[in-house]
């Protein structure tokens, strides 16, 4: 179950640095062809920017569950999730 958790933790990971990605690719984009203020350039870096919270928001939940199984199952936190970002 944890292994499972992880494996998910590290998809939501991977999915945010490629949502961080496509906004800093947004970003160059829409500065190369001049119409970095339009309304519709706007509206998709405000799309890209919930998209990325979302899934750091899944990185950093999933880390609490699976601290809070091994808790109950061990008696402290997994060992592996000393430090924020390890998976």
């Amino acid at each position: 179950m944890l292994n499972f958790l992880r494996v998910l933790r590290g998809f939501a990971g991977l999915c945010f640095l490629l949502a961080v990605g496509a906004i800093i690719l947004q970003i160059l984009v829409n500065f190369v062809h001049f119409d970095f203020v339009m309304p519709s350039s706007m509206a998709i870096f405000m799309l890209g920017v919930m998209h990325a919270v979302f899934w750091l928001w899944a990185f950093i939940g999933l880390r609490r569950i699976i601290n809070s199984i091994h808790k109950k199952e061990q008696g402290g936190p997994h060992p592996s999730l000393s430090k924020p970002w390890h998976l």
